[in-house]
């Protein structure tokens, strides 16, 4: 488990590297909202709610996509 500290720190690390790795090999901004299909602020909803307005929006983009899990990621029990 990590400590309040330990965890900013690493995700400032990791945004780092995904802000590093979209300059270098597509020439953005990583956190440029025109570089993203979606954007959510999930300060705002529970997490519940937000999976389904996620559920919801993949479902209308994509309805012939399988609503089972894929199997290289099986259910969790």
């Amino acid at each position: 488990r990590l400590g309040e500290a330990e965890a900013k720190a690493r995700i400032e690390s990791i945004d780092r590297e995904r802000a590093e790795h979209s300059l270098r090999f597509v020439n953005t901004a990583w956190d440029s909202a025109e570089t993203h299909h979606l954007i959510i602020d999930s300060s705002l909803e529970k997490p519940e709610e937000t999976a389904a307005l996620i559920a919801t929006l993949a479902r209308g983009a994509f309805p012939q996509a399988p609503l089972e899990p894929c199997p290289e990621k099986p259910a969790r029990n």
